[in-house]
C-alpha cells in the first residue's frame, strides 16, 4: 500500500489496534482524522518511505496510545499531526525529525512530554507576524503557506500563531 490518506478519516466508531508492515507506505495524511472513538496503539513497521503524516490523528481528541513508526527519517510534513488531540501525552523523543520541513500546529492543544524539533520555518528562520499573517523571516521554501489560509485545518487560532 502506497497511500493511506484518509483511510479511517471520520470513522467515528472505529477503535481497533493497527499493526502492519508499511514498507511501501509514503502518505498517511489524515489517516485517522476525526475518528473520534479511536484510542488504540498504531505500529507501522518498515516505514522507511513514509513522508507525510499531516493531520494523521487530527481531532481524535481522546487518543493517547503509542505511535510506533519504525522510521521517521524521511518524514517531511507533520502539519497538524496531533492537532486538537488534547489527551495525547506519549513520548516521541526517539523520532528522527531531521527531514521535517513543515510542522505547523503539529501538536496544538496536546501535552507532549518531549519532542526533538519542530520549527515550521526551519532552523534558519523565525515565525513573525506581518499584518494579519504569520510568516517566516527570512522566507523559506515552506513558509509562504504558514497561516496564509486561516480556514485551513492546520492553521487554527492558537498561542503560537496569534494572528491566525
Amino acid at each position: 500500500v502506497f497511500n493511506m490518506d484518509g483511510m479511517f478519516e471520520g470513522a467515528v466508531s472505529f477503535n481497533q489496534p493497527i499493526n502492519f508492515r508499511a514498507e511501501r507506505l509514503v502518505y498517511a495524511e489524515d489517516m485517522f482524522s476525526g475518528a473520534t472513538s479511536f484510542n488504540q496503539s498504531v505500529t507501522l513497521s518498515n516505514s522507511n518511505l513514509l513522508s507525510t503524516v499531516a493531520g494523521m490523528f487530527a481531532n481524535v481528541s481522546c487518543f493517547n496510545q503509542p505511535v510506533n513508526l519504525s522510521s521517521t527519517v524521511n518524514v517531511t510534513n507533520m502539519d497538524g499531526m496531533f492537532l486538537n488531540v488534547v489527551g495525547f501525552q506519549q513520548d516521541l523523543s526517539s523520532w528522527d525529525t531531521s527531514a521535517v520541513t513543515s510542522c505547523v500546529d503539529f501538536c496544538s492543544r496536546c501535552r507532549l512530554p518531549s519532542f526533538p524539533r519542530c520549527n515550521p520555518c526551519g532552523a534558519s528562520s523565525a515565525l513573525v507576524i506581518e499584518g494579519n499573517v504569520s510568516v517566516c523571516s527570512p522566507p523559506t521554501s515552506i513558509c509562504g503557506k504558514v497561516c496564509r489560509n486561516p480556514t485551513s485545518r492546520y492553521c487554527r487560532r492558537d498561542e503560537r500563531f496569534p494572528s491566525c
